[in-house]
């Protein structure tokens, strides 16, 4: 029974249970103690959904590996890009770059991160179609087993629409300017 539990954790079916009763003896604390684990592996796992369901709510995120190519995407990135996941997968982000940030911009980013400390930026992309989005972007070095950076994972926000209102602003703004020169001059 506990073979048969361990391999259906294994597996990845949190709700396995010994199904032994919990009694005194080497079995029954064995039991009691492997029912233990599953609950709360089982706790774990459902917490780690109810985190991934909320930042897939809200963040456009992607995992590049060491080279910037990219290994993961969840849904909304593939929403705001308008690629397919098979078109970005394997690819590096450059196939977003939309021209506005010079080579600088991205070279201090890369330092940043291969420096081992998190980048944040807004960065203005391209989707397939064409079209300009602006995220609030964060992208943090991850540190596997062995001690060594060995991922990227990027945590961004649309702020399209933000940006466009300071650009409205903007043009108020120096449109305001324009008229109060003129109206001073007069």
């Amino acid at each position: 029974a506990l073979i048969g539990a361990a391999k259906q954790l294994g597996s990845g079916d949190y709700g396995a249970r010994s199904g032994l009763a919990h009694a005194a003896g080497e079995i029954g604390e064995l039991a009691a103690g492997f029912d233990r684990m599953a609950r709360r592996l089982q706790r774990h796992h459902f917490e780690e959904e109810q985190l991934k369901f909320a930042i897939d709510e809200h963040a456009i995120v992607s995992v590049a590996g060491l080279d910037g190519k990219i290994v993961f995407v969840n849904d909304k990135f593939v929403e705001i890009s308008q690629y397919p996941r098979e078109e970005l997968l394997g690819q590096d982000h450059r196939m977003l770059n939309s021209g506005y940030h010079d080579r600088a911009f991205f070279e201090e980013m890369w330092r940043t991160i291969v420096g081992g400390f998190p980048w944040q930026g807004v960065i203005r992309n391209r989707s397939k179609d064409g079209n300009f989005y602006w995220v609030a972007t964060t992208i943090v070095p991850v540190i596997g087993t062995d001690g060594r950076h060995d991922r990227y994972i990027s945590l961004r926000t649309e702020v399209t629409r933000i940006k466009q209102v300071e650009e409205s602003l903007r043009q108020g703004e120096a449109k305001f300017r324009g008229l109060a020169e003129t109206m001073s001059s007069a």
